[in-house]
């Protein structure tokens, strides 16, 4: 038996056709909407699209921001251990 959720979205696929390479569409049409504004992305989905398409895309990394950024009352205990640079986590603790 179908759930409504399973009839509703049935529904919306036959009002709404996807072609057949949908999803490289999708983030073609993403990428070329901030290909040329790529600092704009940072924090976003649009930073995965850009990853996903430059090689030479650098991501900005939050914890980087966060623990570089001038306090007024700043107080550091430890430092964040990056996951990329397999150190670890950003958790602070």
């Amino acid at each position: 038996m179908l759930t409504f959720v399973d009839q509703t979205g049935a529904l919306w696929m036959k009002g709404s056709p996807r072609e057949s390479d949908f999803e490289n569409g999708i983030i073609d049409a993403f990428y070329q909407g901030v290909k040329h504004r790529p600092d704009s992305t940072f924090g976003t989905l649009n930073d995965d699209v850009l990853a996903l398409k430059e090689a030479q895309f650098h991501r900005t990394d939050m914890c980087s921001v966060i623990l570089n950024s001038r306090w007024a009352n700043r107080r550091i205990e430890s430092a964040c251990m990056l996951p990329h640079e397999g150190l670890g986590s950003c958790s602070q603790g």
